[in-house]
């Protein structure tokens, strides 16, 4: 796992792996994503495609690819231009990944600029 994700200005690095730990509501997928030096809140939810991340993270505004794999070690992938989100949240909108992880719970996700 990628542990050290921090630049000098104290962005995050991409790329970056991390766990997921979540809950499924009707609606949604919520929970946080971590690993030894972060600890983000994440949010899937039904809607177009949009991928929101905070200010921190290095990459904002280009095009990043996240792979979720899942309890049944399926990888399950979104492609999309990062935007800034105001709050310290990962907020992605993507109906299709939502659908596909209902019933297969991700477990890790990796984030990479492409």
């Amino acid at each position: 796992m990628n542990v050290k994700n921090r630049n000098v200005d104290g962005k995050i690095e991409l790329p970056a792996e991390f766990h997921v730990d979540e809950n499924l509501t009707e609606s949604n997928i919520s929970g946080k994503i971590f690993n030894d030096d972060l600890e983000i809140p994440i949010y899937i939810k039904y809607g177009d495609k949009e991928i929101l991340i905070p200010e921190e993270f290095q990459d904002v505004g280009k095009n990043v690819k996240i792979n979720f794999t899942t309890e049944n070690e399926n990888t399950v992938i979104t492609t999309g231009k990062a935007e800034t989100n105001e709050i310290q949240l990962v907020q992605i909108y993507d109906t299709e990944l939502w659908n596909k992880m209902a019933n297969d719970n991700p477990v890790t996700m990796y984030i990479e600029t492409i």
